[in-house]
């Protein structure tokens, strides 16, 4: 039996599956041996509570289905899985696993590291109580503690933030020292690792390291007579004779660059990068006087800007010092820790393995013998340091078990930290022996597999001999001329060193799967930006969605204003959908006008704000005059001035959440129905947030700007962003963000790169990422960027395959207009255009926008709905697309597809109108469309709520004193507190409500009929079931499961039904006819999942406002 190994596991493969079963396998193994399982014995560690969960899950219902179904047995038997072991074996561990489920070690790894900096406290360094502070609050620590720094010496935060701002826009103290520092304090935590945290940084800082091998300073005599020759010299004339205008424009500019020392500027100038590249600036040659001159400038520059970045380095490294130094205070003081500062301090302090492991024994009670890694690829180098002690001793200690399972194509978190190279690190060690390799997917379809396989499968092949695989041989030269080490084959081009890492296997399709239909299709936007994608995905949606009303359909995205733009695109359409991610309330402008208001009371200087809280609606509302009319001076400050003060004074004497209410009232009658759920968003935060936000009320901005929000949770559409979506499954995928650029790094104050040839160690240098203009004077800075562009390319290329597998049966591709720039970069249309020529060729042809202009696989549900078969070419194959909107398929029977869900036909919830309409003629309001007062489904919400906090009813009805809970997990679905009306008529709907019928289903005399020994109430049961081959999945709102000797035998599902009060006769028996289905539905599932008949399940329809109940 494999013991020690790492998996590599694709997309859908039945990852958790195998986990779980290596976990059991262990624990039968330990028991053979020693006759114990010594299920606490194990450490198993994966990256969310949600993966935890599943992979607990699993292994309580493996342990179960081992101990009472052969089949399952068998099933588990393979030598990859648990291996032969008989029933007695596994009913034995799992008695033992129920035993021990309190000491069991099934985690994420932020919560392991959390138990080991209880038990490690003191060597920590941590104080009595600690505890883990929100990121909104770390935020505002790390503020507090630059604001420390600044006071302690004012001239010196002044003098360091102008060196880190130098020939970029300078910055504001505090907060434009806190951008400007961009994500060095995360560098600065990975250096931490090493002995001495600020040597990376100082390693370019130093004279003798050459950043721009054209430095020539020349004084400042020199450079006048320079300036002087180049004035003098002839402008380059036109073929009539005439001067060239763009030399005559260009000329002067340059010149005055040069005088007002913008040496920056100079080396981005459009003259000077063209002359630079070409040797000649609007097809004409420089005089040879004015080349000389502007090639002693350009060294002249090259030296300027290299003082300023050593400058900038050196003055980064003492401020991240220093705040660092403050933090720790500060941490300390407050007793609050981020995650990142847990591990971070358990790496330094190495308590796994050795002696830790014994004082872990004795302080936890508990030791780790074997040890199970999920989601390795997005393991953070912090992370790896920590655990690497325990890894050591497991494989140097015999009979000790380890197992890595990762996939570094779904490696997409390099941004927080993730290392994919660690997989291939860890699977290098001696001592692992050869596994399975997980590559059959038990999720998508043949056809989208197929295009998995053609589209990943040979990606470095596809641009081999582009532009976009040129190396660059001078690169190790450049790095060991430095002084510093190189990364291995560091002179190929980013994208295929990107590509060695990102190791494919064929995607084959399983068995049960071999006739899911399936299609890919591509559509063409009417232009790159958000709102054309959008429009193109609303149309897409729409159709299938009219098509497919059950089917789960999620639109995938890379950055939250495309969740924005399509979200709003579907409600235009009438669809509607979950806007999930990191959707933030600052898309509706009402909130943006009030933090515009709390920025100005926290900062009277911030003229963006004022310029905000001066335009209408607000400055109708509150009294405030444009801006503009102040023509700027000491007249405009005295009025930002008045506004903080207003402000302020309005806060200390009423509360930021009653202030906050009060100035959502008065923007009612101007807002639109979103603007008004995203305010009531607001008001939910601001009675959650600490008071003491009404004295720096820019914490409660900060807060607000940082915390995502979903609009309507629950809908059969989903928009989120791919990073979002890791995890999940749907029936359906549209890719919207195709076109984005991969690899793109962003040059400017704040953006870094780093040099870490070891992925295991710190980083040995750190660079700062500037202007591209800038850099191709500097061949060192442009290593350093492709060092960034490493890591960015995996993460995108991972993203793109991410998105495309989480897709059942249909893909659909969104694409903007080619252009003739998208040759020369990498994204995921160009990927497609290199895989499928017919792709290429019909991209290039169609014209028509949101017209399918390729295809492959055909659509298995025409409009009218009914499953028709489909060509499936077998998985792992290279697909044969067809460009032509007419595929010829000959239909045949076959079943409808094979995922289904059991919908509630009356989910709460309603569709908001269209939003961000300008003021019209006709009054209509001004922040957007005019406020319809539609019900967000509060009411339904609000009598589902009270009936989930019912188990049984007493003589006395329902307790009153549960509506302190009720109200409060209303007000987190409906995104705002309970208005008091609301509260009271609700309240009083249930008290009577439980007076009559209803109330009799809520009392166990209604069950004594099945002579049952107990009964269990279940509120709100999420299930997920399989019948007739297909999985079905939803949630009842109140089950009553009879057991008798422990095994249930009986069962009735509760649905709550609001509405339908004043409907009569055939209205009324009309308007419930669906519910009979999904009634039927649940019944089923109650009946498959507790393996009893369906006779023996009854299900019943409580409807609250008429007070009667109906049996389904």
């Amino acid at each position: 039996m494999i013991t020690r190994s790492v998996v590599i596991a694709n997309a859908g493969s039945g990852k958790t599956y195998l986990l779980a079963n290596r976990l059991i396998r262990w624990m039968i193994e330990e028991r053979r041996a020693t006759n114990t399982a010594s299920p606490d014995r194990m450490l198993a560690v994966t990256f969310t509570r949600k993966a935890a969960g599943e992979i607990l899950e699993r292994v309580l219902r493996h342990l179960a289905l081992g101990s009472l179904d052969a089949a399952k047995r068998e099933e588990f038997s393979a030598v990859s899985q648990i291996g032969p072991a008989s029933a007695e074996e596994y009913a034995a561990v799992l008695r033992e696993v129920v035993d021990a489920l309190h000491r069991m070690s099934i985690s994420t790894i932020d919560g392991f590291f959390m138990q080991m900096a209880g038990a490690f406290g003191p060597e920590l360094g941590l104080p009595e109580g600690w505890r883990i502070a929100e990121d909104d609050e770390q935020r505002a620590m790390r503020m507090d503690a630059i604001g420390a720094v600044i006071a302690a010496d004012p001239m010196r935060a002044v003098d360091l933030a102008r060196q880190m701002s130098d020939g970029e826009p300078k910055v504001e103290i505090q907060a434009g020292i806190d951008a400007a520092l961009g994500g060095a304090f995360t560098i600065w935590d990975r250096c931490a690792l090493g002995t001495d945290p600020g040597k990376p940084w100082l390693a370019l800082a130093s004279d003798s390291v050459q950043l721009f091998p054209k430095a020539r300073r020349a004084d400042a005599k020199a450079r006048a007579a320079v300036i002087d020759a180049m004035r003098q010299a002839a402008v380059p004339l036109t073929k009539s004779g005439t001067p060239n205008k763009h030399w005559t424009n260009a000329i002067p500019r340059v010149i005055r660059l040069a005088e007002d020392g913008h040496w920056f500027d100079l080396l981005k100038d459009s003259l000077v990068s063209a002359l630079r590249d070409t040797g000649v600036f609007s097809s004409v040659a420089p005089e040879p006087a004015f080349a000389r001159g502007l090639e002693k400038l350009v060294g002249h520059a090259c030296a300027e800007v290299q003082d300023v970045i050593r400058a900038r380095l050196r003055a980064t490294e003492e401020l991240v010092h220093s705040v660092d130094r403050e933090l720790v205070r500060m941490r300390r003081a407050e007793g609050a820790y981020g995650f990142q500062d847990i591990t971070t301090l358990i790496a330094r302090a190495h308590c796994l393995g050795g002696e830790g492991t014994e004082a872990m024994r004795e302080r936890l009670d508990r030791a780790i013998h074997d040890l199970a890694l999920d989601e390795f690829q997005d393991t953070s180098p912090a992370q790896w340091t920590a655990l690497v002690p325990l890894i050591d001793e497991i494989m140097a200690t015999g009979g000790r078990r380890f197992l890595v399972v990762g996939d570094p194509k779904q490696s997409i978190y390099a941004w927080r930290g993730g290392t994919p190279e660690l997989l291939a690190q860890v699977g290098a060690r001696p001592g692992l022996e050869d596994d399975a390799s997980l590559n059959t997917s038990f999720r998508s379809s043949p056809v989208i597999l197929g295009f998995v396989n053609t589209v990943f499968g040979d990606i470095a092949g596809l641009v081999s001999g582009t532009p976009l695989a040129a190396s660059t041989p001078d690169a190790e030269r450049t790095f060991t001329d430095a002084g510093l080490t190189a990364p291995r084959h560091v002179d190929r081009s980013p994208l295929l060193r990107a590509l060695a890492g990102w190791t494919f296997v064929q995607h084959l399709a399983a068995e049960r799967n071999s006739d899911m239909p399936g299609f890919v299709r591509a559509f063409r936007a009417a232009g790159s930006g958000a709102d054309a994608i959008a429009a193109t995905v609303a149309a897409i949606v729409a159709d299938r969605h009219a098509r497919r009303p059950d089917a789960t359909i999620a639109v995938l995205v890379s950055k939250n204003d495309e969740i924005t733009a399509c979200v709003a695109a579907l409600r235009r359409a009438g669809v509607a959908a979950s806007d999930e991610g990191r959707s933030q309330l600052l898309d509706s402008p009402a909130v943006t006008a009030i933090m515009a208001m709390l920025r100005l009371a926290d900062q009277p200087d911030d003229r963006a704000s004022h310029w905000i809280v001066s335009r209408e609606p607000v400055a109708s509302i509150f009294g405030c005059a444009p801006m503009e009319t102040f023509a700027g001076g000491a007249a405009q400050r005295t009025e930002a001035d008045r506004i903080s003060a207003q402000v302020r004074r309005a806060l200390h004497s009423e509360g930021l959440p009653a202030w906050i209410d009060r100035t959502i009232d008065r923007f009612r009658s101007v807002c639109s129905a979103r603007d008004m759920q995203r305010l009531h968003q607001l008001s939910v935060m601001a009675h959650d947030a600490d008071q003491a936000d009404v004295a720096r009320p820019g914490h409660f901005v900060t807060s607000v700007e940082s915390r995502g929000v979903r609009a309507a949770a629950g809908e059969r559409v989903r928009v989120m962003t791919v990073h979002a979506s890791k995890g999940l499954e749907f029936d359906e995928v549209v890719l919207g963000s195709l076109d984005r650029v991969m690899g793109s790094i962003d040059g400017g104050a704040g953006n870094w790169s780093v040099l870490a040839p070891d992925p295991t160690k710190p980083p040995i240098a750190v660079a700062p990422v500037l202007a591209s203009a800038i850099m191709e004077y500097s061949p060192l800075l442009e290593a350093f960027r492709r060092e960034a562009q490493v890591g960015r390319i995996f993460d995108d290329v991972s993203g793109f395959y991410v998105g495309v597998t989480r897709a059942r049966e249909a893909l659909h591709l969104v694409c903007a207009p080619p252009t003739a720039a998208d040759t020369l970069r990498l994204s995921g249309t160009r990927i497609l255009r290199m895989a499928f020529p017919e792709f290429e060729t019909a991209l290039l042809a169609n014209k028509v926008v949101n017209e399918r202009f390729w295809e492959c696989g055909v659509d298995a549900l025409p409009s009218e709905g009914n499953p028709l078969p489909t060509h499936v070419e077998p998985a792992g194959s290279t697909l044969t697309p067809t460009s032509a909107l007419t595929a010829t398929v000959t239909p045949a029977p076959m079943p409808a597809p094979v995922v289904e869900r059991i919908a509630r036909p009356d989910a709460r919830g309603g569709v908001a109108p269209s939003s961000h309409e300008r003021l019209g003629a006709g009054g209509v309001p001004l922040f957007t469309a005019e406020f319809t007062g539609a019900d967000d489904g509060a009411r339904g919400s609000l009598a589902h709520a009270w009936f989930e906090h019912v188990e049984w009813l007493n003589s006395e009805g329902i307790d009153a004193a549960s509506e302190p809970q009720v109200l409060r997990a209303v007000a987190v679905e409906i995104g705002r507190p309970v208005d008091s009306a609301l509260r009271e008529s609700v309240r009083t709907l249930v008290m009577a409500a439980a007076r009559g019928p209803l109330g009799e289903c809520l009392r166990p005399a209604r069950y004594s009929a099945w002579k049952c020994d107990s009964l269990q109430v279940r509120s709100e049961m999420p299930f997920v079931v399989q019948i007739d081959g297909r999985t079905q999945r939803g949630r009842m709102d109140r089950v009553v499961l009879g057991l008798r000797a422990g095994r249930v035998v009986r069962a009735e599902v509760l649905d709550w039904k609001t509405g339908a009060r004043d409907l009569q006769g055939t209205d009324f028996e009309e308007r419930i006819a669906p519910y009979q289905l999904q009634m039927n539905g649940y019944r089923r599932a109650l009946a498959a999942m507790f393996e009893i008949p369906p006779e023996s399940v009854s299900a019943v329809l409580a409807f609250v406002d008429r007070g009667e109940i109906r049996e389904a």
